[in-house]
């Protein structure tokens, strides 16, 4: 992790998620010991680089999309840190922009915000409402109907989840704390908190003894198309498919192929290819599939900056006592 300058400390910020008075109020009242210059967010991406090497910025607050738009006219060569307003930093990290920050000699750091508290409370909310069937039961209400539904202990079920980072850890330690088995799938990592196991590269291990898969995944070359095709067709158990990583990891056809061939039972799908979900999907009325418009991170856009603002001050904090930064991406991974 690139080592700070503690004594820089102007920070600029350009967010769509900063747009109002009240959001930037926030911000300046969290970082407090520093000045924070707020620019419109919605100006062409030229004028934006154009004040930003002009006040020399070295701190950056921002959308990894604008970011990269902004870098085709920057030079930025004070950036010493960008902060994104957002957990996914694909729609920087693959762009050309990105391949030239990989390039500097003193590249930034890149941190990003913590959503997970959220993405984990919407995996356990859907797990919850299967295991305990309360859509059903909702319906025998609507019938007057008092029938009790067959449960099992939640210590029998397993959660098979695809990426053990910051997000997938979040998620497990939800799962563990009403003592469900956690087991996971990393390209990169052996073993992680809240998971009692890993399985590097070892994707089948996983799909054939989840009883729920959760996909947390980050959109990347290797994670394209990852379950795409046949490759459920391992699932052991007709496992649930809840998806909160991004839509690439697998395509529509192969999701309602999975459905129609019951080698999973349903999928709970957050985030897609193409983002709204047009109109003319088959998977709106698939009798398998729940929709959500990408909302398992929480809030709108004009309630985003109070944990825009915890994350960046958890960060600022050690940035002034020059300790490390957290949620930083990786160069060599691109997330």
């Amino acid at each position: 992790i690139l080592l700070l300058n503690r004594y820089m400390k102007s920070i600029h910020c350009a967010s769509v998620y900063y747009r109002t008075a009240a959001a930037q109020q926030s911000l300046a009242k969290a970082i407090s010991d520093a000045s924070i210059t707020f620019l419109d967010y919605s100006v062409p991406s030229a004028e934006i680089a154009q004040k930003l090497d002009n006040d020399e910025c070295s701190i950056l607050i921002t959308e990894g999309g604008l970011l990269s738009e902004v870098l085709k006219s920057a030079k930025l060569e004070k950036l010493q840190w960008i902060h994104s307003t957002l957990a996914g930093v694909d729609k920087l990290c693959n762009t050309p922009s990105f391949e030239l920050l990989k390039k500097r000699k003193n590249r930034p750091t890149i941190t990003r915000t913590s959503f997970t508290n959220n993405m984990a409370a919407y995996c356990l909310g859907w797990i919850t409402n299967q295991e305990h069937h309360f859509q059903q039961l909702l319906s025998q209400q609507q019938n007057c109907t008092w029938n009790k539904l067959k449960t099992r202990p939640l210590s029998s079920v397993v959660v098979g989840i695809l990426g053990v980072g910051d997000v997938g850890q979040g998620i497990a330690a939800s799962m563990k704390s009403v003592n469900m088995k956690t087991i996971g799938y990393s390209h990169w990592t052996k073993e992680a908190p809240f998971i009692d196991q890993v399985f590097p590269s070892d994707l089948e291990s996983v799909l054939a003894q989840s009883d729920y898969i959760i996909n947390s995944l980050p959109n990347t070359a290797e994670t394209t198309d990852m379950l795409s095709g046949d490759v459920l067709r391992t699932c052991k158990k007709k496992p649930v498919f809840i998806n909160v990583g991004r839509g690439n990891v697998i395509n529509e056809q192969s999701i309602i192929s999975a459905l129609d061939n019951n080698w999973i039972s349903k999928a709970i799908l957050d985030v897609f290819l193409e983002e709204p979900l047009p109109a003319e999907s088959a998977l709106w009325k698939h009798p398998g599939v729940i929709v959500t418009p990408h909302v398992a991170g929480g809030p709108l856009i004009d309630d985003c900056h109070p944990f825009i603002n915890d994350s960046f001050k958890a960060n600022w904090m050690n940035f002034q006592q020059g300790k490390p930064l957290n949620l930083c991406v990786d160069y060599s991974k691109g997330y």
